[in-house]
């Protein structure tokens, strides 16, 4: 068995390491959101995201939507989280966070 695709991956654009090299290597990276970007997009404000950063919880806002996994960014700015929906779906709570 020889896999395809996964997600929006495809093995026909995948690239052999031996076709990897020191100079190249960086031109055949994807952007960290590449890999969730079938997830929804929930954006928050500067104060909600740094609470998830900080492994708290934000309110759900009736405009975001209603999934188990979500994508998050700050508003105006990238990718930072992939949050998951609370129990009683009115909280996102980090999942994954990704910070510099």
């Amino acid at each position: 068995l020889v896999r395809l695709q996964s997600g929006h991956f495809a093995l026909a654009d995948a690239v052999r390491l031996d076709d990897l090299t020191a100079v190249n290597w960086k031109d055949h990276l994807q952007p960290m959101e590449a890999a969730v970007g079938g997830l929804p997009r929930v954006t928050l404000d500067a104060p909600a995201a740094q609470r998830l950063i900080q492994g708290q919880s934000v309110p759900r806002r009736p405009d975001h939507p209603v999934a188990d996994l979500a994508r998050a960014h700050l508003d105006g700015g990238g990718f930072f989280a992939v949050v998951k929906l609370s129990d009683d779906r009115g909280h996102w709570v980090p999942h994954k966070v990704f910070t510099s």
